[in-house]
């Protein structure tokens, strides 16, 4: 499985309101594996954005964004 590790989370933004933590991972986006920055930036065109994160706990969280 690939991943993109979260190193920062801006205060104010819709990762701290969805609980996204420093160490967290990016591992899919729209159902398409991410697993860094160019691939992330690519995927976040859409207006909804469906997001699986995993925790730094080993849980993985399925999030739904509307922008």
């Amino acid at each position: 499985m690939m991943k993109a590790l979260i190193s920062d989370v801006f205060k104010g933004s819709i990762a701290e309101e969805l609980e996204i933590k420093k160490g967290d991972a990016i591992i899919k986006v729209n159902g398409k594996d991410v697993s860094d920055l160019i691939e992330f930036n690519f995927e976040i065109c859409c207006e909804f954005l469906t997001i699986e994160v995993l925790k730094s706990t080993g849980e993985i969280e399925v999030l739904e964004i509307e922008k």
